[in-house]
């Protein structure tokens, strides 16, 4: 397939034309008789065979063979351009003028088809001429028309030998062109008489001196000769030679066109090879249509016998007839005749293969051109076979076929006409599926059966691959997701009669979207086909294993107890915890698995299925490289969950949201230096909400880019009105979300509107971000925070301490404050590695020039004792818990943080 499509590629076509134009130019131009033009041009021919095979579309590269000819030549581009664009037009016009004018396919056949081709490739050849002959012709000289008229009568007849010989030489090989049969011995007999032929005309083997060129055409009995037994490709082969060798021996100095004027000389060579490779094509016309002729005669003629013996015959028995009860048995004699007419009308058109067997003779008395199609014989050849002889000695369900005939004849015999599938077998002994309906066929001496063959074979592919598609996961063999179903469906089903339990579990691979953003997509189904071979060899040939789609995995396992589900699922985390290696690369992974179990969990399928994914979703909350069995818990959790969704939707719309604001004291001068904006929900039926209620929903949904805009934008407002009303400059920090980050260019825009709305300085506004936010992709955050710190603004890592950060990282972000995780502070006046952490995380951030504020204090001793540590500044209930902007006001001038 790989060859056939480069063959038919037009690149490719239109490189070989090219590459052949080069080739023949350059052998011809090898033969130049002392520095003249060659005796023929072979390119001219190559050309017109080329746009006759290929079309139109060949013309660039006939244009490029001579451009490129004619630039090695003369090594002018303006005068290459020219001779190429008349050697494109000569070919294009000859196609044009033989689409017109010859129409038949083979067109050689015909010997006004030749004269035809002879005009179109005189007029063809003179227009390329003429435009070669100016391009190539010295004008400034004084005998320039001269010049002009001598280069292009050689130029023409150069042209127009090429075409006369090369083109049927090649159209005759390229296309399907009969050739008579000969033997070897006959091939190499002609061609050694045409090589001593050649010799001894041009090849100065004669004490005769052949300087005259009458004795040129001694070669023309020959060429009759092997025009009649070796047909065009022979002739147009032997024409090529004796051109040939006509030019070599003349520039040998040897045959009957050696002469002074070398001028002349050349023009009889070319007048010489048109006449005999005119001839040649005459010739095998004639000698064709003769041909053709005495077939057709003799077709004509057997066909007449045979009618005529057939008429003698009926003529003789309807004259018997006749005699005996003339009148009767006529219009008898006339419906047979009638009836036999129609039913080899049917037989023979039928659209399937019709065959006849007679089970006394055990052979095929009759079958039609399909049946012949199908099984791959000609007509005598199947009519000496039985059924056996083209049926294999099992069906494809292992029943011998010899039992499975009889029993299917037997049917038929008895009336049961019904239709059923069978393999036969062709003359090329492949296996052939078909359709077969027997039916009993009326004979007077013998039991003969009728059976009509369908070729199925594309049927059955068609089935079969959209069986496949309905069935199968394209890229990991498995069953896909409707395939899934349908079989749950079916064990649903199977287990109400006959009680029988089983699982489904559902598996969701950890960080594979991270794998696949990474490497890329093609590593990713690289690693998805290997995770469905690993779950495979952990399944036994009774579980059912599907790709649901994305990284989701399920199986249908038939499993009484818990142990045996949670053994099973134990087994397929191990295997997936195992290195794999893609491309070069260890990859390691890990599963979330969710397990429902029929009927405990539900008795519908997509009840089942749908448990198992909440399962699933559980296990992957929490932490992942997990399972979990289905409880009714979760599902009354989910749906809190799409409760809050919904209502969480509808509180963007209605104002529900709001933001309380805690202060920040710097411990040193016990000064207010800012406030953490958090945010509240004022739900109408559970009253105020917090965060940890309704951001993971939040997260989840996609909900927290749309409150993370509200909440910038509500800050930066907040403080600008505040900055109004009671002239102080309140810095505020709010808390960015990981989905916020992520998209860092929508977040740089929206934090720049709402400065520039509001007028705030940049610097009154610090956005805090986690740890593990900043560690997840490096170098984005270090990106952004450079970005926020060219735009004004300040950045603080909060929950310090409770991700994993890297300290080569660390020093690289561009950052104001590190923020310790109230976990660190709850305990640290008793818990010595509380204390110690805390301390080192000072230090550190002092060292990096980094601010510390504490979160979460709410006594005195832990103030005091992060003062003795040297914490730079804390918030907590010690000083204030979060409160609504109207309240924050009046607390900070009771407590006297803002002056009056």
């Amino acid at each position: 397939m790989r060859k056939a499509t480069l063959i038919q590629n037009p690149l490719v076509l239109n490189l070989v034309v090219m590459i052949a134009y080069l080739v023949t130019a350059k052998l011809a131009l090898g033969m130049a008789e002392h520095g003249y033009a060659s005796p023929f041009w072979p390119p001219s021919g190559i050309s017109l065979a080329a746009l006759l095979l290929g079309g139109m579309g060949m013309l660039p590269g006939v244009f490029l063979g001579a451009f490129f000819v004619n630039w090695q030549v003369d090594s002018a581009s303006v005068t290459a351009l020219q001779i190429a664009f008349g050697n494109s037009l000569e070919a294009l016009t000859a196609l044009l003028l033989t689409n017109k004018f010859i129409t038949r396919r083979y067109f050689f056949n015909d010997p006004h088809n030749i004269f035809k081709l002879t005009l179109i490739a005189v007029v063809s050849c003179a227009l390329a001429a003429v435009i070669g002959s100016h391009a190539v012709t010295d004008w400034s000289s004084s005998g320039a028309m001269d010049q002009f008229k001598r280069i292009w009568l050689v130029w023409w007849l150069g042209d127009l030998v090429g075409i006369l010989i090369f083109t049927p030489l090649i159209m005759v090989f390229a296309r399907e062109y009969k050739s008579p049969d000969s033997s070897l011995l006959e091939v190499f007999g002609y061609t050694i008489a045409s090589i001593i032929l050649a010799l001894i005309v041009f090849g100065g083997w004669t004490v005769v001196e052949m300087t005259h060129a009458p004795l040129a055409f001694l070669p023309i009995p020959l060429l009759i000769a092997v025009g009649y037994r070796f047909g065009y490709r022979g002739s147009t082969l032997l024409v090529l030679f004796i051109a040939l060798s006509a030019i070599n021996g003349t520039l040998a100095g040897y045959g009957p066109f050696v002469s002074e004027d070398i001028p002349q000389s050349l023009l009889i060579q070319q007048v010489y090879m048109c006449c005999i490779s005119l001839c040649g094509l005459l010739l095998c016309s004639v000698i064709l249509e003769r041909e053709k002729a005495r077939a057709a005669m003799q077709r004509l003629s057997a066909k007449l016998e045979i009618g005529i013996n057939r008429a003698t015959e009926q003529l003789r028995e309807k004259n018997e007839t006749l005699q005996l009860q003339q009148e009767a048995l006529s219009s008898t004699v006339q419906e047979l005749k009638t009836n036999e007419r129609r039913y080899r009308a049917l037989f023979e058109n039928a659209p399937e293969a019709v065959v006849l067997f007679s089970l006394e003779q055990d052979r095929f008395i009759d079958v039609n051109d399909n049946a012949l199609k199908l099984y791959g014989y000609s007509r005598e050849e199947l009519l000496k076979l039985s059924v056996r002889d083209v049926s294999p000695e099992e069906q494809p369900d292992g029943t011998l076929s010899a039992e499975r005939a009889k029993y299917h004849i037997e049917k038929a015999l008895a009336g049961d006409y019904e239709s059923f599938t069978w393999t036969h077998i062709n003359s090329r002994r492949d296996p052939v599926a078909c359709e077969v309906r027997l039916v009993p066929f009326p004979a007077i001496d013998d039991v003969v059966v009728r059976g009509s063959v369908t070729n199925i074979e594309q049927r059955l592919k068609t089935e079969e691959r959209l069986l496949e598609l309905t069935t199968y996961d394209a890229l990991t063999g498995l069953y896909n997701r409707n395939a899934f179903l349908q079989f749950l469906e079916q064990n649903v089903k199977e287990a109400e009669r006959s009680g029988f339990e089983f699982s489904v579990l559902v598996i969701d691979l950890d960080g594979f979207k991270r794998i696949n953003d990474s490497m890329g997509h093609d590593h990713g189904d690289r690693l998805l086909c290997a995770v469905a071979d690993r779950l495979r060899a952990c399944c036994r040939s009774s579980d059912l294993i599907a790709r649901l789609g994305g990284d989701e995995f399920t199986l249908l396992v038939k499993a009484e107890k818990d142990i045996d589900q949670a053994r099973l699922a134990d087994k397929l985390l191990g295997a997936l915890s195992e290195a794999f290696d893609i491309g070069g690369h260890s990859i390691f992974l890990s599963g979330s698995i969710g397990i429902s179990h029929y009927p405990v969990d539900g008795i519908e399928s997509k009840e089942i299925l749908k448990n198992a994914d909440l399962a699933t979703y559980r296990a992957k909350s929490a932490g992942g490289n997990s399972y979990q069995f289905f409880t009714l818990e979760m599902k009354e959790r989910i749906e809190r969950q799409m409760q809050l969704e919904m209502e969480l939707r509808h509180a963007l719309t209605l104002g529900q949201l709001e933001l309380f604001y805690q202060p920040q004291i710097d411990l040193s001068t016990n000064s207010l230096i800012g406030l953490e904006c958090l945010l509240r929900w004022n739900h109408p039926q559970e009253g105020v909400l917090y965060p940890g209620t309704f951001i993971d929903v939040a997260e989840q949904s996609g909900l927290i880019c749309q409150i993370g805009e509200w909440v910038v934008h509500q800050s930066c407002q907040q403080a600008a009105q505040w900055q109004q009303e009671i002239k102080q400059t309140l810095p505020v920090s709010i808390n960015i979300s990981a989905r916020q980050f992520q998209d860092h260019v929508v977040l740089e825009k929206q934090i720049k509107e709402a400065l520039d709305c509001t007028g705030i300085k940049p610097s009154m506004l610090e956005l805090e971000l986690t740890e593990s936010m900043l560690m997840d992709n490096v170098n984005n955050a270090i990106t952004v925070l450079s970005n926020l710190r060219k735009l004004g603004v300040r950045a603080a890592i909060d929950d310090f301490g409770t991700g994993y950060s890297s300290l080569s990282y660390l020093k690289q972000f561009s950052t104001d404050k590190l923020k310790i995780d109230r976990s660190f502070i709850n305990e640290i006046e008793q818990d010595l590695d509380d204390a110690a952490i805390v301390k080192a995380t000072i230090a550190m951030a002092h060292g990096l020039g980094l601010k510390v504020i504490a979160e979460g204090v709410e006594n005195e001793g832990q103030k005091t004792y992060l003062q003795q540590l040297g914490c730079d500044e804390i918030q907590g209930y010690l000083v204030s818990p979060a409160l609504p902007a109207d309240e924050l006001i009046e607390f900070l001038y009771r407590e006297g943080y803002l002056a009056e």
